[in-house]
């Protein structure tokens, strides 16, 4: 049995398998992340291209022992000139896209929010987060619902 010791500011989380993480709330799984996108920001600093930041979070992700896949955007696939986009899967039900914008603008942020929401629906996940890795910071991962 895998063992995650999580530590919140306000609770810890214990985690006995892959399978427990069904158990959790999807705001849960949120914190977690969050937490460790925050760690690998810590690690890596500012300024690497978005992919590094990306395989970073997923490989820390997976040795937190949730249950984690990389998955095509939905709108990547319905439009042939789209940008391929891939996004991170969390036990089925949480995605995450992640970005590098430098400075990034109120408007482009609703963008990028929009975009995922897109994907929320269309897939029926439960939540999904925007992670800016420019200058991380606790607001920087977007709750879209």
């Amino acid at each position: 049995m895998r063992r995650l010791q999580h530590r919140n500011q306000h609770k810890r989380l214990s985690i006995e398998s892959e399978s427990a993480t069904s158990g959790l709330v999807v705001t849960q799984l949120a914190h977690i992340v969050d937490d460790v996108a925050r760690d690998v920001f810590r690690k890596l600093g500012s300024g690497l291209p978005r992919s590094l930041y990306q395989v970073a979070l997923l490989h820390h992700l997976e040795q937190s022992g949730l249950a984690v896949e990389v998955v095509p955007s939905t709108l990547s696939s319905r439009e042939p000139s789209a940008i391929e986009r891939e996004i991170i899967l969390i036990d089925k039900r949480l995605i995450i896209e992640c970005i590098y914008e430098e400075g990034l603008a109120t408007e482009m942020v609703e963008v990028y929010r929009s975009r995922l929401g897109l994907d929320v629906k269309s897939k029926n996940y439960e939540m999904g987060l925007v992670v800016n890795f420019d200058n991380y910071s606790t607001d920087a991962a977007s709750k879209v619902h």
